[in-house]
């Protein structure tokens, strides 16, 4: 304090943020010759700051300014003994940043700082339009991929032939036997020219969805007549 230096800031074109200032005071032992840059701000004691009047000592000189200089005060700190006495012993620390409109770039260029926000929101939106295309390409992945083993796969049903209104006049074994050798004939004599041989595997005789409900039926009637009512069906039948 007793060497009355000036303190100057100077941010060229932009503006001294007042936020962003530290004032304090700064142990010998805390002292970095090499500037304000290397300093632990931890270290800086603003307990001895007289806020109301250095909150209106700073806006009244380097407020709204790109540069501004001063010779601190006793008036900017408290006026208690422990503080008086520091202020003769301690090293007054000042620290400021600066406003700077333009984000500095690799390769010497610079964008400014309002774009940031509008870029941010393009990559956004890209993430977004990104996540949507990777759901659709993969929906339509899947798609295919089951066409595909559908359409490569083998079962049985591309093997089976249904035959229906087969004659009711022989017993389910005959009709098998018949139809087996009929089937066998009929295919090997259509393809002889290509010199194929056709076997059957299995004939499995079934009924019509009909008669298969009406025995259902059936057997929910019969389940649901009494015990004695049988006897009686029996008895007359």
């Amino acid at each position: 304090m007793g060497s009355n230096q000036t303190i100057t800031l100077d941010c060229g074109t932009d503006y001294i943020l007042y936020n962003s200032s530290i004032y304090g005071l700064l142990a010998p032992a805390d002292y970095i010759s090499d500037g304000c840059f290397y300093t632990d701000i931890s270290r800086v004691d603003t307990s001895c700051i007289n806020n109301s009047e250095y909150n209106e000592f700073f806006n009244e000189t380097c407020g709204n300014r790109t540069n501004c200089s001063f010779i601190p005060n006793a008036s900017l700190f408290n006026s208690s003994a422990e503080c008086t006495e520091n202020l003769n012993t301690y090293y007054l620390y000042f620290n400021a940043y600066c406003a700077n409109d333009y984000l500095d770039l690799s390769g010497g260029r610079e964008i400014d700082k309002s774009y940031i926000p509008i870029i941010i929101s393009f990559f956004d939106a890209g993430i977004i339009l990104a996540y949507i295309f990777m759901l659709f390409s993969l929906s339509v992945s899947q798609k295919k991929t089951v066409n595909n083993v559908l359409h490569n796969s083998l079962s049985p049903a591309l093997y089976t032939l249904e035959i229906m209104h087969l004659p009711r006049n022989m017993d389910k074994e005959t009709l098998i036997v018949s139809l087996w050798k009929h089937m066998e004939t009929v295919l090997n004599d259509a393809y002889k020219e290509h010199k194929k041989i056709f076997k059957i595997v299995d004939i499995q005789v079934a009924q019509k969805d009909k008669m298969m409900k009406f025995a259902y039926q059936k057997g929910e009637l019969v389940r649901k007549v009494k015990p004695n009512s049988l006897l009686y069906f029996n008895y007359i039948f």
